[in-house]
């Protein structure tokens, strides 16, 4: 009889655990009674030697109404978009964009520089910057001789 070793079953469940970390970092950030997100803002992240840069695309909404917060290099977005309605004189025909509550969550890398983290909007767009540290750059340590100290013969 031939024995099979154990067949680990990880490496499919990770992107289960980062979600789930990334929900806990979310509920305390935001709260244990806030209320669920009901649209997701699509994200575009992208890396540049200086910084890591995020855009949300957020239109009609105030950036008062914007709420940005980091823990544990997690950056969570939260706001609302809220539907005023076209008036009491018109007849709705058709409502495609999304309204109410939104939350994302965006892992950022080690290495960013999170009191120096700026967020701007304009034109609908959130741009929030994260500037990168410098990298530590080798140093070369010289070495010294030690003074030889006399040696005292024993009488």
């Amino acid at each position: 009889m031939t024995h099979v070793g154990t067949i680990r079953w990880a490496a499919p469940f990770r992107e289960l655990d980062l979600l789930r970390d990334m929900t806990r970092a979310a509920t305390r950030l935001c709260g244990e009674g806030a209320s669920a997100p009901t649209w997701t803002p699509p994200v575009d992240l992208f890396e540049r030697p200086e910084a890591v840069v995020v855009d949300l695309e957020i239109p009609g909404i105030s950036p008062d109404a914007i709420d940005i917060q980091l823990e544990e290099n997690i950056l969570v977005v939260r706001g609302e978009r809220v539907f005023e309605g076209p008036g009491e004189d018109a007849t709705t025909r058709r409502i495609e964009r999304a309204y109410g509550h939104f939350a994302r969550t965006i892992k950022l890398p080690a290495g960013v520089k999170v009191d120096d983290i700026t967020a701007t909007f304009t034109n609908g767009v959130l741009r929030i910057t994260a500037p990168k540290a410098p990298e530590p750059r080798p140093r070369k340590i010289a070495v010294t001789t030690a003074p030889v100290e006399a040696t005292t013969t024993a009488q």
